[in-house]
């Protein structure tokens, strides 16, 4: 990582530079990493959600399903 050197790759470069730069990606990736996880855990609730109704939807009883 040096300073004041010019990057051939410009704007696109995903690399950082200095130890400031580094702390902006590792930053980005943490955010990245939480709205991922939100993400994957609101998909999954989904699936919960409609595997559910279908058990309710097919049951003899569906209070069972469901107590």
């Amino acid at each position: 990582m040096s300073k004041g050197v010019s990057c051939p790759y410009g704007e696109s470069c995903t690399e950082a530079h200095c130890e400031e730069e580094l702390e902006e990606w590792k930053e980005y990736f943490k955010q990245w990493r939480v709205k991922v996880q939100n993400e994957m855990d609101r998909w999954d609730d989904c699936q919960f959600a409609e595997k559910l109704m279908e058990k309710w939807m097919s049951a003899e009883d569906p209070e069972t399903v469901v107590s």
